[in-house]
């Protein structure tokens, strides 16, 4: 991710050496080269064999998958919420109430918990719009 974070400063913007590194440096392409290498470093090399790596793998990534997955889906949900106009009637709701940032945030992910049925989705978008309004703010 470092990397694709240099790419304009190493290549110059819009060319192919430039766009393979933004694209090696995306979070989950990052991850996934990892997770490659380690079967190669922490696997092969150590002489493990396939099937041994195979149970690694099974053993330890599949609980981090079942989280990746939920919160993607939290992501992908507090989207459908910004591109529906849902977002902006409750940015203006919550100016109107006069309530504090956290008690806010309480309050949204609770009304997204009852309506969803998951508290991990509904934590997920009101902490993701916390985060884009502290970058637009520049803190």
């Amino acid at each position: 991710m470092l990397i694709g974070s240099w790419s304009d400063l190493v290549f110059t913007p819009k060319t192919l050496p430039n766009d393979l590194l933004r694209f090696l440096g995306q979070s989950d392409i990052a991850l996934l080269v990892a997770v490659l290498v380690s079967f190669w470093t922490f696997g092969a090399k150590q002489g493990f064999n396939r099937d041994q790596i195979q149970k690694f793998c099974g053993e330890c990534l599949a609980p981090s998958a079942g989280i990746t997955l939920i919160v993607g889906t939290g992501s992908g949900f507090g989207q459908v919420l910004r591109d529906s106009g849902i977002s902006q009637q409750v940015v203006a709701t919550a100016t109107q109430a006069s309530l504090s940032p956290l008690l806010l945030g309480w309050f949204v992910a609770a009304l997204i918990r009852l309506a969803t049925g998951s508290a991990t989705v509904a934590m997920t978008p009101p902490a993701a719009s916390s985060r884009r309004s502290r970058r637009r703010a520049g803190a």
